[in-house]
């Protein structure tokens, strides 16, 4: 990535193509969250919206979907955070005064600063020398 900021142009290729159907799904529903917070704020009902975006969490949906061996090269691998802590945060939006909105909360473990998924499903990137 480097190479291509430097460059101005590149190619990313992903090698699994599914999942850009599942990253199109989280930014709908983020979309969705907020213009719902704003039609709910424009006819003045005081129901709260969140949109929750968390990062890896160590699920079984690798294991359902790539099987056991990709499981355990995304886990094993990189850090990632549990349910229970996606629970916890439910629990501290919930646990807010009524008043308070919280907008949106990105979880995501500490030290990641890459996106593990992609990494693991082997994500090739392309420079060219000009």
């Amino acid at each position: 990535m480097e190479c291509m900021y430097k460059q101005q142009f590149g190619e990313l290729c992903s090698n699994y193509a599914p999942f850009h159907f599942y990253t199109a799904t989280k930014h709908a529903a983020k979309a969705i969250a907020e213009g719902l917070r704003q039609e709910l704020r424009n006819i003045e009902v005081p129901i709260r919206v969140t949109s929750i975006s968390p990062g890896l969490v160590k699920t079984n949906i690798f294991k359902s979907s790539l099987g056991d061996k990709m499981d355990a090269n995304i886990y094993d691998k990189h850090p990632c955070i549990t349910p229970e802590d996606v629970a916890t945060s439910i629990q501290y939006i919930l646990g807010t005064p009524q008043h308070v909105n919280i907008n949106e909360i990105a979880i995501s473990p500490t030290g990641a600063d890459y996106n593990p998924t992609l990494d693991a499903l082997n994500i090739e990137s392309k420079c060219e020398e000009h």
